[in-house]
């Protein structure tokens, strides 16, 4: 069982990751590298919505470069790089939610709330400890 979860995860990130890599590319001043570890995860449905949460701060670093050119390290997310990473992920867990009624998530069910009204970040990342950085 763990095995085919690994090896589906594993496939879900060359997917998503491929067309990401090739915007990467063309940004070589910048390194961006995403850790999550789904450990953390209490809820492992929700990995989803959280690997689409670490993937739009990194798309959100990738399309503003300038922003983050002379900073190094681990990044505490910008405003407007955690709105868009926040309102990502609701929308990702919008969708599983509508084709799995039973998942549930008080966090994720908050932020859909705001959605509607332009998402204002809400507090940490619900405890789960994820970085981003640059090199």
């Amino acid at each position: 069982m763990y095995l085919k979860k690994t090896t589906g995860l594993a496939f879900l990130l060359v997917l998503i990751f491929t067309p990401f890599a090739n915007s990467m590319a063309a940004n070589e001043e910048l390194n961006i590298q995403v850790h999550l570890d789904p450990e953390l995860i209490k809820n492992e449905k929700l990995l989803p919505v959280w690997l689409g949460y670490v993937l739009g701060r990194a798309a959100y670093i990738d399309k503003h470069p300038k922003l983050y050119r002379d900073q190094k390290g681990s990044l505490i997310p910008r405003y407007d790089e955690e709105v868009e990473a926040r309102a990502g992920a609701t929308e990702i867990y919008l969708e599983l939610k509508e084709k799995n009624k039973t998942l549930v998530s008080k966090y994720f069910d908050e932020l859909a709330k705001l959605n509607n009204h332009r998402l204002k970040p809400v507090g940490s990342s619900n405890g789960l400890k994820v970085r981003i950085r640059v090199d």
